[in-house]
């Protein structure tokens, strides 16, 4: 399974915050809080991220599991 840097960037921003090094509020806005996904939901993303899903059918995932999509939309939006 491969690793990628937004998805290590939250867990970053939530230990800082634990540790008293950052504000909860700062950290929120900079995390732009994606939402949790289940081990079914990561599993499907690390498939799809390592080319074993087609794009149709990483589509057709987006469009039936709105958590799922709102991930993806969010992981979009801070590449940009």
């Amino acid at each position: 399974m491969s690793l990628h840097v937004s998805d290590l960037r939250g867990s970053l921003v939530s230990l800082l915050t634990e540790m008293g090094l950052m504000e909860p509020e700062t950290a929120r806005t900079e995390a732009h809080e994606l939402p949790p996904l289940s081990s079914e939901q990561e599993l499907l993303l690390a498939c799809y991220r390592s080319g074993q899903m087609e794009e149709w059918a990483w589509q057709a995932h987006l469009d039936h599991d709105a958590v799922l999509a709102d991930y993806w939309r969010g992981i979009d939006t801070k590449r940009h």
